[in-house]
């Protein structure tokens, strides 16, 4: 069964005819079809559907684009991603809504940390910034260049109040401040962060808050540099979906667990906006715990992120984690590796605070014998430029 959300169904239909045409999907009419009925003949759309379509009418978009861009490549080939001045203008926009939740102009100065290359996302925050008079910097470490030393200290002389950057990033930049720089965690003045492009859950917020006291963490929006900006993040880590500019279909498996209250699925996004390169029925990869509201303005999503249901395995996830938050000091990174045979942990954490670690990791969970590994100077956390994301789970 799929969930349908968006604002208006009959605009969605007049709009699904359109883009399903811009494929060469033109059976579809709307004098015949429910929405849902056309939808369900519609292929969904994957990143390597899309980069297959994107070599059609190429030269043509290149021409209409006011922004060229592409999605990082992180899992492989990058896909372009240009924008034309349209979608740049309603995506700006969605970003301001995003930003004047979290920042006032005057008392606010946020810094963006982030490689940033080729990303529509960061070019539409800055420009969203700008837009609401709100004081920005872009910021990222380079070796020979940008340190973090430099880093912590602008943070500190430009009394930057706000971060928007990732969890793995943010967590980077507090564990090298903690280790080798001028300035402590707590001497950095910001108060809140925005994060994205990773799951922030209770765990994330919880870990990151107790090496800032006073920090405040956010989910910041939902999306990717293929879909753009498609929900605002809440103060209670639930988001709210963007229903007048995208549709949202909510697959549900035929292991769900049914209720009137949630829906539990894969996401697919519709773009219902006017573009160069329209989004038709995209498969984000990721799973959502859709809360029903009375109407689709009040509903409200829940981010699962990939993660596929495995009993046995949340029952491991939930004790590392679990035992993590207990402990009393900040651990500035982990990941695991499970398998049915051993449960292989990494851990970054201050040096001062590893034998305790040692002592209050379990050696064997559910049966499964742990093997760990503390500050590993291998470990990709370690490096000094990492990359944006670096999955929990493996």
């Amino acid at each position: 069964m799929t969930k349908i959300i968006t604002a208006s169904t009959d605009f969605a239909e007049s709009r699904i005819v359109e883009i399903a045409r811009y494929y060469g999907i033109d059976w579809i009419k709307r004098s015949s079809d429910n929405l849902s009925d056309a939808l369900e003949k519609i292929p969904v759309m994957t990143k390597t559907d899309l980069a297959r379509h994107a070599k059609h009418d190429r030269i043509s978009r290149l021409q209409k684009a006011a922004l060229f861009s592409e999605t990082s490549g992180s899992t492989g080939e990058p896909l372009e991603t240009p924008r034309g001045l349209i979608e740049l203008d309603w995506n700006t926009k969605n970003l301001m809504k995003a930003f004047d939740r979290n920042v006032q102009p005057g008392r606010d100065r946020v810094a963006i940390i982030h490689p940033s290359i080729m990303s529509p996302f960061v070019e539409a925050a800055c420009l969203a910034l700008k837009e609401l008079g709100i004081g920005y910097l872009r910021i990222f470490p380079i070796p020979n260049i940008c340190s973090y030393d430099r880093i912590a200290d602008i943070l500190y002389r430009y009394e930057i109040t706000t971060v928007m950057t990732t969890p793995t990033l943010l967590r980077k930049l507090l564990f090298e401040v903690d280790s080798g720089t001028k300035h402590s965690i707590n001497s950095l003045p910001i108060q809140k962060a925005l994060l994205t492009g990773e799951v922030v859950d209770d765990f994330e917020v919880h870990n990151i808050e107790r090496m800032k006291p006073n920090l405040k963490v956010f989910p910041f929006v939902y999306g990717s540099s293929e879909i753009a900006t498609v929900m605002i993040g809440g103060k209670d880590l639930f988001y709210e979906p963007l229903t007048n500019d995208f549709l949202f279909e909510i697959v549900e498996s035929k292991e769900t667990v049914k209720n009137q209250e949630t829906s539990v699925g894969k996401l697919l996004v519709t773009w219902l906006r006017p573009s160069i390169f329209p989004i038709l029925r995209y498969d984000t990869g990721d799973l959502i715990k859709f809360h029903h509201g009375k109407n689709a303005s009040e509903s409200r999503i829940q981010i699962l992120g990939r993660d596929r249901s495995n009993s046995e395995k949340d029952k491991i996830k939930t004790i590392i984690e679990q035992t993590i938050l207990d402990f009393e000091f900040p651990v500035f990174h982990f990941d695991a590796k499970i398998n049915n045979e051993l449960v292989k942990l990494n851990i970054v954490c201050r040096e001062n605070d590893v034998q305790m670690l040692k002592a209050k990791l379990p050696l064997v969970i559910e049966g499964l014998p742990v093997e760990m590994k503390i500050n590993d100077k291998l470990h990709p956390f370690m490096n000094f430029s990492i990359t944006p994301k670096i999955s929990r789970y493996k």
